[in-house]
């Protein structure tokens, strides 16, 4: 009678086969090497290797140790199984084994193979499960979750998962698109205008005058500067009670540049048209937190604007002002903006931050305790892809769909910005196991000579 092949030895070699095609499917590679003789509980180790920034596979030298069970039936390793779960029976002695490899700093996968649905179950023994092994002298359940602990063929996601190593924040395995929160001012006025004036600062000038009198402008002593000229026709009151003359001076953008006091001049005059674009979308300012927040009338506890999603652009509805009651504190939750104007060289930048507010009555803010408790309740929920929505919503939001947001756009005062910039890189970031299914985008800051939003 010939030699029998016995069906344990062929499930536990498609078993073999199949953990093979992960490996080799896996980018980067993966290198197993199988135990061929001397089995006392180990199958075989893994190689974890990486892509360098040659685009080479190298390996990396950090190894560990795998056992494997195949099953092909019900009646097999996996004991108490249900649609989302089921046991690994392992013995003492394996567990023990297990532990003296743990020493030399080789940590031990166990996987579970089920051939009947091709599917590939892996866990890391941990000194939890081996230490209340011991106590019970007996074989002991290792608890497999379908879900969490399946390996998926395409995911590339193992060395995430497993690997002990110190973790490159370079990855060249895979490509990432960085974006950025810095809009660019592709038009802006290049000349100030510059008249003589009867007061001292606007203080005194809206005593005198309302607002809608006024054109936007910046005052120094007694200077008034705008970014068109001023036409008697247009602000008669601002002519009679403000300026001593109607003949201008002019000041082009190269002698801007580089002074000091005309450059933050150029800025706040900036931000007076860039305040008054916000206020009408139903924006206001907080000086105390030097951000801008969605208003909300007196008898609305809810505020909705129309948004549109980053990924499919389909147009949907947002909320941006909720009422919220925790115990006996009750506020409003408000998003928010912090938009910083930044000027390099010749380019102006303006740098957009997504906040929150939190009010007691739409208008007066919590206390700074209360406000740090609810936005770091917030932030921190909020990793690299919450985070790039935001910025696509204020995106879309402020530019109302279109590609570039316009200010003044038929006026000699035009300003016009230009959309965010997005970079495709032969590299990532690598996550967290918390976070590896997220798509991971950078959010790169520009910085230089800066003008925080405040009111005088």
């Amino acid at each position: 009678m010939g030699k029998i092949v016995k069906d344990s030895y062929k499930t536990g070699e498609a078993g073999v086969i199949l953990f093979n095609q992960y490996c080799n499917q896996h980018k980067p590679f993966i290198i197993f090497r199988e135990v061929t003789k001397h089995d006392f509980g180990i199958d075989g180790e893994l190689e974890l290797t990486r892509k360098n920034e040659d685009g080479k596979t190298e390996a990396t030298a950090e190894i560990l140790k795998v056992q494997i069970k195949s099953v092909n039936s019900s009646n097999s390793y996996m004991k108490n199984e249900t649609d989302e779960k089921f046991d690994f029976y392992a013995d003492p002695d394996d567990l023990d084994y297990w532990l003296k490899h743990k020493k030399y700093n080789l940590p031990v996968l166990l996987l579970v193979i089920d051939l009947r649905t091709e599917s590939i179950y892996v866990k890391k023994i941990t000194d939890v499960e081996i230490h209340s092994a011991k106590k019970k002298g007996q074989k002991i359940p290792i608890q497999f979750n379908k879900s969490e602990n399946k390996l998926v063929m395409g995911t590339n996601d193992f060395a995430e998962r497993f690997s002990t190593s110190f973790k490159s924040r370079i990855n060249f395995d895979v490509e990432e698109t960085l974006i950025t929160n810095s809009l660019l001012v592709k038009k802006f006025p290049k000349v100030l205008y510059s008249y003589k004036a009867k007061l001292k600062n606007k203080k005194e000038i809206f005593k005198k005058i309302t607002n809608n009198d006024a054109p936007h402008f910046a005052i120094k002593s007694d200077t008034v500067y705008t970014f068109r000229e001023i036409t008697n026709s247009e602000c008669p009151l601002f002519f009679s009670e403000v300026l001593t003359d109607d003949k201008p001076q002019t000041i082009h953008f190269s002698k801007i540049i580089g002074d000091t006091d005309l450059t933050n001049i150029f800025l706040e005059l900036f931000y007076e048209h860039l305040k008054y674009d916000l206020s009408n979308k139903l924006l206001n300012y907080s000086k105390d937190y030097k951000r801008f927040y969605f208003r909300l009338k007196s008898t609305e506890e809810l505020l909705e604007v129309t948004a549109r999603t980053r990924k499919r652009d389909d147009e949907t509805k947002k909320k941006v002002v909720t009422y919220h009651k925790y115990g006996k504190t009750e506020f409003f939750r408000h998003y928010a903006v912090e938009l910083k104007i930044r000027m390099y060289e010749e380019s102006i930048w303006i740098i957009v931050n997504p906040k929150y507010l939190f009010t007691k009555d739409r208008k007066e803010t919590l206390s700074p305790k209360q406000i740090t408790k609810y936005t770091n309740y917030l932030t921190a929920r909020e990793f690299n892809n919450e985070y790039a929505n935001l910025l696509h919503f204020w995106k879309t939001y402020l530019f109302k769909g279109n590609k570039e947001w316009e200010i003044f756009a038929n006026e000699k005062a035009n300003i016009v910005i230009d959309d965010y910039n997005e970079i495709n890189v032969p590299f990532g970031i690598p996550m967290d196991v918390k976070s590896a299914k997220k798509k991971a985008e950078a959010v790169i800051d520009s910085s230089q000579q800066s003008f925080d939003f405040d009111e005088d």
